[in-house]
C-alpha cells in the first residue's frame, strides 16, 4: 500500500509530532498553559485513534476500518489455577500485608471463544481468541491489627 493510501501513516506522524512537542513544551523554558493543554489533547487523541484503527485493518490487504466479525464460536473452557490470600492484615498506618498462612488456591473457569473475522475489502478471513473468566474472584477478609 503506497504511503498517500494509507491514513495510518500520517496518524502516526501526528501522533510522534504532538508527543514531542507535548515533552518540549512541558520541560522547555517558554511554559504556554494553553499551548501545553493542547498538545497534550492532540497527542491523547491522535493516539487513541491510531491504536483504535491500527486495531481494525486487516492483517492481508491492510485496509484500515475493514474488520467485520463474522462469526463466534465457543472453543473450550478449561479450568486455570487461582491464588489468592483470604485474609489481610490492615495495620493502623493505613499499610496491607497479606497473612502468609491464608493463602488459598481456587480453580476458576475460563471460556474461550474463537472468533472469525471477515474483511470487506479482500473478503479474507482469519481467527482470533478471546477469553475472559466465568467466576468472580474471592474477596478477602481485612483484619484489623490489634
Amino acid at each position: 500500500m503506497k504511503l498517500t493510501k494509507n491514513p495510518l501513516y500520517y496518524l502516526a506522524g501526528v501522533s510522534f509530532i504532538s508527543i514531542v512537542m507535548s515533552i518540549l513544551l512541558v520541560f522547555g523554558k517558554n511554559k504556554s498553559p494553553m499551548a501545553i493543554t493542547l498538545s497534550v489533547i492532540v497527542a491523547i487523541f491522535s493516539t487513541w485513534a491510531l491504536i483504535y484503527l491500527w486495531k481494525g485493518r486487516c492483517p492481508h490487504c491492510g485496509a484500515v476500518m475493514a474488520r467485520m466479525t463474522h462469526d463466534i464460536k465457543q472453543d473450550r473452557i478449561e479450568t486455570v489455577p487461582f491464588a489468592y490470600y483470604s485474609q489481610i492484615l490492615k495495620r493502623k498506618d493505613m499499610t496491607e500485608q497479606p497473612i502468609l498462612s491464608s493463602r488459598r488456591v481456587v480453580q476458576r473457569r475460563k471460556q474461550v471463544d474463537n472468533i472469525i473475522n471477515r474483511c470487506k475489502k479482500c473478503n479474507w478471513t482469519w481467527n482470533t481468541k478471546k477469553s475472559y473468566f466465568l467466576d468472580s474472584i474471592p474477596s478477602p477478609v481485612y483484619v484489623n491489627e490489634k
